[in-house]
């Protein structure tokens, strides 16, 4: 095992142990004593601008900018008073009794004398600038502004006295707290208490889970990421990231808060994460890779000629991140990437090589080691791990044969691009063939879908769900997966502006179809029947929607999370956590009768009613032409898994061979 440090210094800037986990729920702790709040330089920059005079939307945007109080006036006003109270107090500790009776004072407000006729709109030193120099390089600043004056000063009322008063205690007011700020101000620190620097309602919800001091909110910010406010029971997501705010405002005392707390991760640049990864040894995910010049394949003995090199890559890293840009949805993006980041992470560790010099031995090596990944403590993770955790690891366990085999067509077709874009010389994966288990793998496998008798029990435990939002949104989703086979990104990312209603020459009610972008970004039209119209239609009412899906604006999604009338999109995630759900609790009565069918059902997924829709529909005669359209199938020859009356057939005729001897 080569021990090589693939994190640059730059991104080695976190504490080598692992930051402590969250803890747990537990009964309330007892009471902390208050900790004294503190000034910042924020607060005095904030105060500042109250003093000026600013009217109440400017000052609570200031308010969320400076403090990160959001920009409800009410709370401004209470961090207003508080601000008040303290700057008084700070004044009498040091001594500074002008300043106490200055800071008593409200803002400035300068007196208008409606006695003098109004002066004319003067222009902006900007749009002078823009007169006297328009390219900008002739006059200095101090140019500028005498020949300004010089033009315009003239012009310029003379203040009242009353202004005159009004601007000297102003000045006054403001040279004090400059003074004060110098002496009292200070920068927040990972042993601060949180209720010294933080909203009290927040810093309230951080110690009732035993956050108390800022460095240990840095910690399960750390551990958490974006959605770290869960593990904070009553903190949402726009407190949680106000305080993220506040840390990222005083990076230079506190660090600066990982990247992956500032965004999710599915809206994070992968280069913007690579910061998060801290020094835990060898292993580190394709995003966070650092190479020597040695292991980066620049100088790799399968390499061809710079000047024919189709993709303009000059090492390994970057020439896989071009093969990943080629795909066309991010879910092949995601699953090449696993397969590509386990291959280099294996030849530069394993072989001490990069990619880009690896033999057809190699590569036959690299497929046995799938077979059981060791040493098991470097490449498999004990449970399952976010790619920035510190417990992260490239493997889960040993891969089963059809997960090789769809590893070997994946590596097979990113070393056959980069050869034919003349990244590679040779593709190494030519020299071997995947083993007989593994070729197995790849034939049609059983089918998975459900009998005819098990999708009607299925139907009946829907029919009986609460005809509620959560009940109306069951029963649809179900019956739009059964009745078109879509795949499950295909269903969370269907919405009512791909729905087309087709005059129907032999019926009065419309023929609807859905115009979905399917696998390799291809378009295809699947039909929605009369049937399932009518029950989006029961499910949009429930939402709050226009029954006619037409009526809905175009974004309005078919499957919506739970939440405002129109709702986001559930996630294909979330659509296979409602399918897992329901079917596990469908299974529960199933069990005394036949456990058999119990286990089927709990073992289905939105690919077995893909499947079920497919066997379904080539039951009841319709052409295969027409299912493969509907599923959207490269090859016709696709349709053999859907389909095993051939089987069933063989089964009925041995039972019947058996039976035909003597009784």
């Amino acid at each position: 095992m080569h021990n090589l440090i693939l994190v640059d210094a730059a991104t080695a800037s976190q504490a080598d142990a692992p930051p402590p986990a969250v803890p747990e729920k537990q009964s309330p702790p007892p009471l902390l004593p208050r900790a004294r709040r503190r000034l910042g330089r924020q607060h005095f920059a904030f105060y500042r601008a109250y003093l000026e005079g600013l009217d109440t939307p400017a000052l609570a945007k200031l308010a969320d900018n400076y403090l990160a109080l959001g920009t409800d006036p009410r709370r401004v006003a209470r961090t207003l008073d508080w601000l008040r109270i303290e700057l008084r107090a700070a004044a009498r500790r040091t001594g500074r009794r002008l300043l106490m009776h200055l800071l008593r004072l409200p803002p400035l407000q300068l007196v208008v004398d409606n006695t003098q006729p109004a002066a004319p709109a003067l222009p902006s030193l900007e749009d002078f600038a823009a007169e006297v120099d328009p390219d900008g390089d002739f006059y200095r600043e101090e140019e500028l502004l005498e020949l300004y004056q010089e033009r315009y000063g003239a012009q310029q009322p003379e203040p009242s006295r009353q202004q005159r008063q009004a601007l000297k205690r102003h000045k006054d007011r403001l040279a004090a707290l400059a003074e004060l700020e110098a002496a009292v101000a200070e920068a927040p620190l990972p042993e601060h208490a949180v209720d010294g620097w933080l909203d009290p309602s927040a810093a309230k919800h951080l110690q009732a889970v035993q956050v108390t001091t800022l460095g240990q909110l840095q910690a399960i910010i750390r551990a958490g990421g974006y959605r770290w406010y869960r593990n904070v029971p009553r903190l949402g997501e726009v407190s949680a990231q106000r305080i993220v705010t506040f840390l990222k405002e005083n990076a230079a005392t506190l660090g600066a808060p990982p990247a992956r707390a500032l965004a999710p991760l599915r809206r994070s640049e992968p280069e913007a994460l690579a910061g998060d990864y801290g020094p835990r040894g060898a292993l580190v995910p394709l995003e966070a890779l650092r190479l020597p010049a040695e292991y980066d394949g620049s100088a790799g003995t399968n390499r061809q000629l710079a000047t024919i090199n189709q993709i303009g890559a000059t090492n390994d890293l970057a020439a896989i991140h071009a093969w990943l840009k080629m795909q066309d949805s991010e879910d092949t993006r995601r699953s090449y990437r696993v397969a590509a980041e386990r291959f280099l992470l294996w030849a530069i560790l394993a072989r001490g090589k990069p990619l880009s010099s690896l033999t057809a031995a190699d590569c036959k090596d690299f497929m046995l080691f799938l077979v059981d990944p060791q040493p098991a403590e470097i490449w498999v993770s004990p449970q399952r791990a976010e790619r920035w955790s510190h417990d992260w690891r490239p493997f889960a366990g040993p891969l089963a044969a059809s997960s090789r085999a769809t590893t070997y067509h994946i590596l097979h077709g990113l070393m056959e691009w980069l050869t034919s874009m003349r990244y590679l010389s040779f593709n190494p994966f030519r020299g071997f063939k995947p083993t007989g288990d593994e070729r197995d793998a790849k034939r049609p496998q059983r089918n998975r879908a459900l009998s005819r008798a098990l999708w009607d029990y299925v139907e009946d435990y829907l029919k009986a769900l609460p005809h509620d939002l959560e009940g109306m949104r069951a029963r649809f989703l179900f019956l739009l997966a059964y009745a078109t086979g879509l795949r499950r990104g295909e269903l969370a990312r269907a919405t009512t502006g791909m729905l087309q209603a087709i005059e129907d020459e032999d019926s009065l009610a419309d023929a609807w179809v859905l115009e979905i972008v399917g696998k390799g970004k291809k378009t295809r039209l699947v039909p929605i029947q009369r049937k399932v119209i009518e029950a989006f239609s029961a499910y949009l009412v429930v939402r709050g929607q226009p029954a006619d899906p037409s009526s809905c604006a175009e974004d309005t999604p078919l499957i919506a999370s739970i939440g405002t009338a129109a709702g986001r999109p559930l996630t294909p995630a979330g659509i296979n956590s409602i399918f897992k759900r329901l079917l596990a609790e469908a299974a529960k009565p199933l069990e005394a009768v036949n456990p058999r069918a119990a286990a089927r059902l709990r073992e289905a997924s939105t690919h077995s009613l893909r499947h079920t829709f497919g066997t379904h529909a080539l039951r009841a005669g319709t052409a295969p032409d027409q299912v493969q359209d509907n599923l959207g199938h490269a090859s016709i020859a696709q349709l053999t898994a859907y389909n095993n009356d051939d089987l069933v057939k063989r089964i009925r005729a041995m039972e019947e061979f058996l039976n035909s001897g003597r009784k």
